[in-house]
């Protein structure tokens, strides 16, 4: 009897030897780099954001002082930093080419 003469029978139900085996596991690899790149986004979005925010924070408050622009200065070459981080991570994962920007 064929599959189908077996849904007819059944009232179109097929039957559970019919289906086919879900495949939750056979994503091709660039999918499951790309999962893991959105996974890391959230930290790396969090560790991003705390640290320009102290920086920028602590700058602006000690601007008043001497201290307060060179302050400023080396948060912003963190943040190069960090966004070179971000850079190697989406190439690592998602096989993208991304060129560094001028300095």
């Amino acid at each position: 009897m064929t599959a189908s003469s077996r849904a007819r029978a059944t009232g179109g139900r097929a039957f559970e030897e019919d289906r086919p085996a879900p495949a939750f596991l056979a994503f091709h690899r660039q999918t499951w780099r790309e999962v893991a790149h959105l996974l890391v986004n959230l930290p790396m979005a969090l560790v991003g954001f705390g640290y320009v925010s102290l920086w920028l924070y602590a700058g602006v408050a000690l601007s008043v002082t001497v201290v307060g622009l060179p302050m400023l200065a080396l948060g912003l070459s963190g943040s190069r930093g960090l966004g070179r981080v971000e850079r190697g991570r989406a190439r690592a994962l998602l096989r993208l080419g991304i060129e560094e920007p001028s300095p």
